[in-house]
């Protein structure tokens, strides 16, 4: 008689201990479905005893006589299956070893779970699920949330990441555990993107260890993406279709199906989102001569709508039998923009006389896509695993800008009676980007696992621009520079990497060295032959966290990190931001090179819980924007210079305030400081603002309603050339929960309509005060649905 056992664990993290709270609670049903007996880390003699521990580990007792299939899954952990024929009379014992999801990064369990929030020093972890404020939202508005977080981009467009205070260029961006490729603009398309409802949760982790990749000087953001079937059952089929609209007209919809057939899950989904975003400055330049007299005042009123269509999809495969795992997927992003822009600007001389007037209508066009396929295959052999896997891709973004000049008059109206300048400029940027890699696991001892791999990075860029002017006396457009501004840059870096990971009852430990071998080309159309780098680096770090108690611990790291730069930092050619503003790139950088110190405390007593964390980073030829003043415009260009510091506090701290109310709160402290002979030396970094605060507020109300507040506050940038104004906005969610799953509920963002915005930029020359106001505050209304 062949009897079918299945097992399915969750892994439930409480509020009283990190050891002592967490249960395991399991399941066990017959082949037709019918309930057998329970079994749990507190009751392990049942009819089928079931003894488990917190790293997968599982003595299965009293197994009757007879073949039988166990599967066996956790959260956490990835499910297996096992194949058992017990003979003659007498019950046997059993045990298998689940070993953790390759989507989790190292060291990702948590003490705090209070509310939404799962955070110890240097590692904070978000479910979508839990941030109903964000329904409908994005991978970009699920981090805006995050501790020590803002996000670039104009205010409630969340489009990169700027964890503790630095730029995009200072956090790795993963997807379940594995890099995409993109990179820059791109990757700011990938939070953008991918939507809050095809996401599981998201995890930030401050100071990975040697196995992860070394990119990512403050550290690495992961999205981890839903998958497979939560279910018992070794067949089954699950789906669920959302809807959101909100009240300027943009809306987001998609649906999601999943299924399950023994060893095989297979699943995909696809969401389209739509939105609308305005934003609009003004703003005064005032120019002086080298006797510091001023001889002119500008005035601009700047203008922009933009409009998003964006289009994802992914789809996966998994088969596991025999201890051998494969698993496949296919994820696809698509976004379409729209912009009209147009920028006023009059002229006044130092007697407040009316000198010129410009008013520039430059509507642009941009489509972005990526397309990345990925494979892996693992192997476990008890005490050993193995795997290989290889990601793919390609990504690349098509733009057009037009642009018409005409006169202004001194109120600001503009003289469209008269043919304009015009120009055109056409760019399309692709890459090309393959990254294999593997690894070997051996537990060596009792308490220590060895890890030794290789992780590849491949990549080729290149841009082509046309530039277009148009010519008035012959009524043609004529090629500008033609065939001179294409750009190509190729990288490739070779990795290996070894960690040694020891525990004890009280000490956690993990010793790492990674080796990075990179060769960079670059050319431009205007170069003979290319422009060659070569670096060798050493990346060693070491991780321990010591438990004073079962309720109080110890966490430090210290580690070498890298950060290359970007495409569009290397890219030499002009990029025009506005009529006073522009950009442009240097091929010559050279990789910053930063270790990495982090110290942090973490204590809960009862219902509350508090930590703290001190962060440094010693960062060597550190890439840097100057600004310079060329003929009345803002020019910025990125230079290396010597080096830099930058440290900074975070405090988190949550407490469940009866049944029905929880509450975490954080607030995080940045500095900075540059090192140069030369330039900026003593100031702070461009990038860096100097703090942030976040209030999470978690209503659980009658009739199965939750409500969520969440408070978010971005502080000042403040250096010589530039710097921005504080922000603080507030956005707000209620959901009502209907029947198994299905759900309504209401968004609000930036309720106060705050979002408001000051910036500054400063030369010998000129200085510039600009206020800028987007569209937050936005009304939106959804559902979800399981079926």
């Amino acid at each position: 008689m062949r009897n079918l056992y299945v097992f399915s664990f969750l892994l439930l993290l409480s509020i009283n201990s990190f050891a002592q709270s967490s249960k395991l609670i399991g399941q066990v049903v017959s082949a037709n479905g019918q309930e057998v007996s329970f079994a749990s880390i507190a009751v392990k003699k049942t009819k089928l005893g079931v003894v488990a521990d917190e790293k997968g580990k599982f003595t299965l007792n009293n197994i009757s006589p007879g073949k039988h299939t166990l599967l066996v899954t956790m959260v956490g952990y990835e499910s297996t299956t096992k194949e058992v024929e017990v003979s003659g009379s007498t019950t046997t014992e059993i045990k298998i070893q689940l070993k953790e999801t390759d989507n989790t990064l190292q060291e990702v369990n948590v003490v705090g779970n209070i509310g939404i929030t799962k955070v110890k020093p240097q590692t904070i972890q978000y479910a979508s699920k839990d941030l109903i404020s964000q329904n409908g939202g994005t991978a970009g508005d699920i981090l805006k949330a995050m501790p020590s977080v803002a996000m670039g981009g104009s205010p409630n467009h969340n489009r990169d990441i700027r964890f503790r205070g630095l730029g995009n260029g200072y956090t790795q961006v993963l997807i379940n555990g594995q890099p995409t490729g993109v990179s820059g603009n791109n990757r700011e398309t990938v939070l953008d993107l991918i939507p809050a409802n095809q996401i599981e949760r998201i995890e930030i982790l401050a100071n990975p260890t040697a196995d992860v990749v070394s990119s990512g000087v403050n550290g690495v953001v992961n999205i981890i993406l839903k998958k497979g079937v939560p279910s018992t059952k070794l067949y089954d089929a699950i789906g669920k279709a959302n809807f959101t609209a909100d009240h300027l007209g943009g809306y987001n919809g998609g649906v999601a199906l999943n299924g399950r057939a023994k060893n095989l899950t297979i699943g995909g989904s696809f969401d389209r989102l739509y939105r609308i975003v305005e934003n609009n400055s003004n703003g005064e330049i005032f120019k002086f001569n080298s006797a510091g007299e001023r001889t002119e005042n500008q005035f601009q009123d700047k203008k922009e709508s933009k409009n998003f269509t964006n289009n994802t999809a992914n789809g996966f495969l998994g088969y596991n039998t025999k201890g051998w795992d494969f698993y496949t997927e296919y994820l696809f992003g698509d976004q379409t923009e729209d912009k009209q822009k147009t920028e006023t600007t009059t002229v006044f001389d130092a007697a407040n006389k009316f000198k010129s007037g410009k008013h520039v209508v430059a509507p642009e066009s941009k489509h972005v896509y990526f397309h990345n396929p990925s494979a892996r295959l693992t192997k476990n052999l008890g005490k050993h695993e193995f795997q290989l896997s290889y990601n793919y891709n390609r990504s690349g973004e098509d733009k057009t800008q037009n642009q018409k000049e005409y006169g202004a008059l001194e109120t600001n109206e503009p003289v469209l009676n008269k043919v304009p300048k015009m120009q055109r400029v056409d760019d399309r940027i692709t890459l090309n980007t393959h990254l294999p890699s593997f690894y070997w696991s051996s537990t060596v001892l009792k308490n220590s696992v060895v890890k030794v791999g290789y992780q590849g990075f491949y990549t080729s860029r290149n841009i082509v621009r046309n530039t277009e002017a148009y010519d008035e006396k012959t009524n043609a457009w004529n090629p500008k520079d033609e065939n001179k501004n294409n750009f190509e840059a190729n990288e490739s870096v070779n990795a290996y990497f070894a960690t040694f990971q020891w525990n004890t009852e009280k000490l956690k430990t993990n010793f790492g060295y990674r080796h990075e071998i990179a060769d960079i080309k670059t050319k431009a159309s205007s170069q003979n032959d290319y422009s060659k780098g070569h670096y060798s680096t050493g990346l060693p770090s070491v991780h321990l966290q010591y438990f004073l108690t079962s309720k109080t611990y110890l966490a430090s790291s210290v580690g070498r990190r890298i950060r290359r730069p970007g495409f569009n930092d290397l890219n030499p050619f002009v990029e025009i931001k506005s009529s006073t503003e522009q950009k442009i790139g240097n091929p010559d950088l050279r990789p910053e090179r930063a270790w990495a110190y982090e110290l942090g405390v973490f204590t809960q007593v009862n219902a509350f819980n508090i930590g703290a964390n001190l962060f440094m980073r010693d960062i060597r030829d550190l890439i840097q924007k100057n600004i310079t003043d060329e003929n009345g415009v803002f020019v910025e260009k990125l230079i290396n210079i010597h080096g830099a510091r930058t440290s900074g506090v975070e405090l988190v701290s949550a407490a469940k305030l009866g049944s029905w109310f929880n509450i975490n709160g954080n607030y995080s402290k940045f500095w900075s400081k540059i090192s140069s002979k030369d330039i900026n030396n003593g100031d702070q970094l461009k990038d860096q603002f100097s703090w942030t605060a976040k209030v999470l507020a978690d209503f659980s109300l009658p009739h199965k309603i939750n409500a969520q507040i969440i408070s978010n506050w971005v502080g000042p940038k403040n250096t010589i050339q530039e710097g921005e104004g504080k922000v603080h906005f507030v956005d707000i969610g209620i959901q009502k929960t209907l029947g198994k799953g299905n759900a309504l509920f209401l968004r609000a963002t930036d309720i106060f309509d705050t979002l408001k915005k000051h910036k500054y930029t400063n030369t010998a020359s000129q200085v510039s005060s600009t206020y800028e106001q987007t569209q937050g505050r936005i009304f939106s209304v959804g559902a979800s649905v399981n079926f």
